[in-house]
């Protein structure tokens, strides 16, 4: 989810980009060398024939701003979700399952949408996928167990529509602003998903926070949820109010689009970071009630406020330093928040695990999200941010079983479950960041760079 914030997911920022005044590619994939636009120069962003103006922070940002606030609210009361399962008999392992295979549902429609945001425009796939969502939700009311098809089908429905919800908000943004802002933009929509991380966990353990959790609680999350989610679509109706389709050009099939533009390892990047925030979002009730910790909100009210912090201050990073760094840097915090878990036996000693995993959702999600995003031109770019996020939701289909099959040998073989689950898990996004710190050898010389600059500056202190 989240961020399926998460669920929200930036674009990169420091090189100039392809202009839309290219000629469209009619049989095959035509020549890349085509005019480019300044950061300095640009005041228009260029979107298939049609100009949009860069004055990116208007009332229609602002009321996208408010939508995705209310559908991270939602996805994160939502948290609550692993009650719903244990309540319908099933076990930890199960979750995980559920988990993974809904990411399929999400990884299959991804491209689709992403040609349907390139061809309808924004507009039309946001607004369905969040009637969807709503209707997925209510329909949770009448599962009656954790083994049966409806929960697998529910859960694929509600992970494709929460794709098609971010994707398309992100879209709708990142076309309204100068390719070098943005990451700053989606950065920028992204903190009210934060916002939404704050509020939803709080919500979410009013109405299930009792000792004895009963079926009309798990009923009536699911209501409230789905509420929260119909009240974003009425907002998401007054952004996108005025958004037109792109005009239409000769278009290219999908695959020839990607096998053109796809980043490379940075695509191996995006299911880290889908695989490492969404873990927590997952398996964190469960692993308190494992602690006999009631409620969740502390981890995810601090969770939230890092996170603000970090994508406030470090907003303009991307463009500074470049996405390469980020993404090192927001692995680190990541590995960093999975081995501050391991030792938890408190609330209280969670904050430590909330602190770096905000700061690894602020820096790690726009890099990777931006890299990817931004290779591609901006005709195609609805293609590249769902290719972005499909490679995250594979993040979530491989990490969720994987985290469950580890859970369930810990318990097998007598180990402590979770922190096992915790290092493990840690020590794959390691070997993962450091092979991609050595595969992606483009900008390691802009790391060692900034590496020495630092070293200078605090010895002339």
């Amino acid at each position: 989810m989240s961020d399926l914030a998460t669920n929200e997911p930036d674009l990169a920022n420091s090189a100039v980009i392809q202009s839309e005044t290219a000629a469209p590619l009619a049989a095959g994939i035509a020549s890349r060398s085509v005019p480019t636009v300044s950061a300095a120069t640009c005041t228009d962003v260029q979107i298939g024939a049609g100009l949009q103006p860069t004055s990116a922070y208007g009332l229609s940002f602002w009321f996208a701003y408010v939508s995705n606030f209310l559908t991270m609210a939602s996805l994160a009361m939502l948290v609550r979700y692993s009650d719903f399962v244990l309540h319908l008999g099933g076990t930890e392992q199960q979750l995980g399952w559920i988990v993974g295979v809904g990411a399929v549902g999400s990884m299959c429609t991804r491209l689709l949408q992403g040609r349907g945001i390139d061809r309808l425009g924004a507009r039309p796939i946001w607004i369905l996928s969040l009637v969807i969502l709503v209707l997925s939700l209510l329909a949770n009311l009448f599962v009656t167990s954790a083994y049966s098809v409806p929960i697998f089908l529910l859960r694929c429905l509600a992970a494709s529509s929460t794709a098609g919800i971010f994707s398309a908000a992100m879209t709708f943004v990142s076309r309204k602003a100068p390719p070098e802002r943005m990451a700053e933009m989606i950065g920028t929509l992204g903190t009210a998903g934060f916002g939404g991380m704050l509020v939803g966990p709080m919500i979410g353990d009013a109405i299930c926070g009792s000792d004895g959790l009963t079926r009309l609680e798990i009923n009536l999350l699911f209501v409230v949820a789905a509420g929260s989610v119909a009240l974003a679509g009425v907002f998401a109706i007054l952004a996108a109010w005025r958004d037109t389709a792109p005009v239409a050009t000769v278009e290219l099939p999908v695959l020839s689009v990607i096998r053109e533009f796809q980043p490379g390892a940075l695509l191996a990047m995006s299911a880290v970071a889908g695989a490492g925030l969404n873990l927590p979002l997952t398996f964190l009730r469960p692993f308190a009630q494992s602690l006999d910790i009631p409620t969740v909100w502390i981890f995810f009210t601090i969770y939230g406020l890092s996170a603000l912090a970090g994508r406030v201050i470090s907003r303009r990073w991307p463009e500074r330093l470049g996405n390469y760094v980020c993404t090192i840097l927001g692995t680190l915090l990541l590995v960093t928040a999975f081995c501050c878990l391991a030792p938890v036996r408190t609330s209280f000693h969670m904050i430590p695990a909330a602190l770096a995993l905000g700061g690894a959702h602020a820096l790690l999600f726009p890099a990777v999200i931006a890299g990817i995003s931004t290779a591609f031109p901006a005709k195609h770019r609805g293609i590249g941010t769902t290719l972005a996020l499909m490679f995250f939701d594979a993040g979530t289909l491989i990490g969720a079983p994987l985290a469950g099959t580890l859970l369930y040998l810990a318990k097998r073989y007598e180990l402590p479950m979770y922190p096992t689950m915790f290092v493990v898990m840690g020590s794959i996004f390691t070997a993962a960041g450091m092979a991609y710190a050595m595969i992606d050898r483009r900008y390691w010389y802009d790391f060692v760079k900034l590496v020495g600059g630092l070293k200078r500056q605090f010895s002339q202190k």
